[in-house]
């Protein structure tokens, strides 16, 4: 009984250690597979939260080396280079350069491949996609997106719970409309919930043989099949298109870090300014070419230092200090002062722009008639004639109806200084009756801004 008892545990031994034998060889197969994925583990890193997988992921294995730039986006951004180097600056071409030779981050690290893009430039940026939409990302115009900034949404996609949506999303902008950024991208290996048991076991190689911060293949459970995951790659899209994918709420803004705006604001040349005028209801607009890289304005009426607007940011100046029927001329120059504050630089200037101030029609009425609407007015001085004006609804495109001559004021009879303009409806057109209108005042090649519109 010894003897047999003996031989009984002899045979389980032998079992056992051929059980552990079979899954020493699989756990070897699969880290094989990994290898042949990586050919370079990177450093350990801390695992991130995971991206939703689209509901439509690539239909084609994505074969890219693992933490290497494509050598189709180092050909992109070497020729932007080529056709743009004389229109960037030193710190521009610096930071599109890195752009071109820092190495993808894992999934769900786009703000880390930002941060690394500027620290290659000894700049900082740190924090999540959001935090750097919070903090370095101040202006939301297309007139200030500059190449090398910083562009970033708060939040990427309507998930709530996905990483997209929590810490948003950021990229670079290389110029030309295009923008680049380190994103994940899915390889189209999935594993039905039925084989879920079988597949467990083969991700568990997988994934141990590939570090949580390489840029081989991950793996992904969703809804009870498992995808594999490459874990990220660095792309060049187009403006639009990235906005398309990214920008759920509108809320896309882009920026430099402060040291990287205080060295490009003193290595770019200030913008050459373009001076318009305008006659509005309470004064004359004058407005410029925003330039973020000034300091402020200089506004120059008649050739005299007129006002000084001390914020980049604010590019109208309202001038209320006009009488009508006179002209005036405006010029405007952007200022920048040296870091040490001791000199003075100038832009720049397309020349002075002329205007002659003319009021709106003040009083505009409207009263039905027999034959439509009648459109009466009080004339606004040194008015040489008026615009009618008439569209479908409040946000409806002002249609010009016709002109009145103001040497006519017998056209509305006994009542002194008033002017009309018959606007002649169909019977349906009556019915409907949906019809707004304005009168703009015209003197010598001048319009007023339209009066309030009425009904």
């Amino acid at each position: 009984m010894i003897f047999e008892n003996k031989h009984k545990n002899t045979i389980i031994h032998l079992v056992a250690a051929l059980f552990l034998a079979a899954a020493l060889v699989t756990l070897f197969l699969y880290r094989a597979e990994a290898a042949e994925l990586s050919d370079e583990p990177a450093a350990a890193q801390e695992e991130t939260e995971i991206e939703d997988v689209p509901a439509e992921y690539t239909e084609e294995v994505i074969d890219c080396t693992p933490g290497v730039v494509s050598e189709e986006v180092v050909a992109a951004i070497n020729d932007y280079l080529e056709a743009n180097r004389k229109n960037l600056s030193e710190t521009q071409k610096a930071i599109i350069e890195a752009c071109a030779a820092t190495a993808p981050a894992p999934a769900g690290y786009c703000a880390t491949w930002v941060t690394n893009v500027y620290s290659a430039l000894g700049i900082k940026a740190y924090g999540n996609a959001n935090d750097m939409w919070a903090d370095l990302c101040l202006y939301d115009q297309r007139a200030d997106l500059m190449p090398g900034m910083i562009i970033a949404v708060e939040h990427a996609g309507t998930d709530e719970k996905s990483a997209g949506y929590i810490y948003g999303h950021v990229g670079i902008y290389l110029g030309n409309g295009m923008v680049i950024d380190s994103h994940s991208v899915y390889w189209n290996e999935v594993y039905s919930g039925a084989d879920e048991a079988l597949t467990l076991m083969s991700l568990v190689a997988v994934d141990n043989a590939a570090d949580s911060a390489d840029n081989s293949a991950k793996s992904v459970l969703k809804n009870g099949d498992i995808i594999k995951k490459k874990a990220g790659e660095t792309s060049i899209v187009s403006l639009a298109d990235w906005l398309k994918t990214y920008d759920t709420y509108d809320s896309a803004r882009w920026g430099y870090p402060e040291e990287a705006m205080k060295l490009i604001k003193y290595e770019s040349t200030l913008k050459k300014q373009k001076t318009t005028a305008s006659n509005l209801e309470n004064g004359i607009k004058v407005k410029w070419t925003k330039d973020i890289l000034a300091d402020g304005y200089e506004v120059y009426r008649d050739g005299q230092l007129y006002a000084v607007v001390d914020d980049p940011q604010v590019y109208i100046f309202l001038d209320e200090m006009v009488s009508p029927g006179l002209e005036y001329s405006y010029d405007v120059v952007s200022y920048r002062v040296s870091d040490d504050g001791t000199e003075i630089e100038y832009s720049e200037n397309t020349g002075a722009k002329q205007i002659r101030r003319i009021n709106s029609p003040s009083n505009t009425k409207v009263t039905k008639v027999h034959e439509g609407n009648l459109v009466v007015w009080t004339e606004a001085a040194y008015a040489e004639k008026y615009f009618v004006y008439r569209r479908d609804s409040e946000d409806g495109v002002w249609i010009l109806l016709g002109t009145v001559d103001a040497a006519k004021e017998d056209e509305i009879e006994d009542i002194e200084s008033q002017y009309g303009y018959l606007d002649k409806l169909s019977e349906e057109e009556q019915e409907m009756n949906a019809y707004e209108y304005s009168v703009a005042s015209y003197l010598s090649g001048w319009l007023s801004t339209k009066s309030e519109a009425v009904k």
